[in-house]
């Protein structure tokens, strides 16, 4: 028999952020509800903004009105900012737009508890953080409400807007920042 031992880190890839990558008591990976990992799945497309834009509450709504859809309950929303295509480029580190605290929440409010995007962090890249001194608005979100998000997913462009299934089980690693 042959076996191997695997090192990694648990923010490299794909990767879902539990509450504890904010939350120092909370749970990892393993204390997220495995309902909100299967759901009706939703692409938002927001490739038309400036790099670095944080994406706005009237964003989203444009986004679901161009796509005739109505966001329900536990629905995984797909954020499309284009840097899944850059991702073997020094661009995938620079050129995204990301979400804000506002649009977090009202993700959340819509009853959206899990999302994904297409880039290296959920929120705008760093420089445009230290452009408008704003950092990490929608990672902090977490620290008052529960949501979970992806990171570094990609090919969102080869699914429809609406109408599919999508699977994000996390591993269950104990108390990690993520999976």
């Amino acid at each position: 028999t042959a076996s191997c031992m695997i090192v990694l880190g648990d923010h490299v890839g794909t990767h879902i952020d539990s509450l504890r990558h904010i939350r120092e008591t909370a749970g990892g990976p393993e204390a997220i509800p495995i309902d909100y990992c299967y759901g009706d799945g939703v692409v938002l497309d927001f490739r038309h903004l400036p790099l670095g834009a944080g994406i706005s509450v009237d964003d989203v709504k444009t986004a679901l009105t161009k796509i005739q859809y109505t966001l329900k309950p536990l629905d995984i929303v797909l954020i499309h900012t284009g840097a899944g295509q850059l991702q073997d480029s020094e661009k995938y580190l620079t050129d995204q737009v990301g979400m804000t605290g506002e649009s977090t929440e009202w993700m959340l409010d819509q009853g959206i508890k899990v999302m994904g995007i297409d880039a290296i962090t959920f929120d705008p890249p760093i420089w445009a953080m230290f452009e408008r001194k704003k950092f990490w608005e929608a990672h902090r979100v977490m620290a008052h409400r529960e949501y979970y998000h992806l990171e570094n997913m990609t090919n969102f462009h080869l699914l429809p807007p609406h109408g599919f299934k999508l699977s994000v089980f996390p591993v269950k690693w104990g108390n990690t920042t993520a999976a």
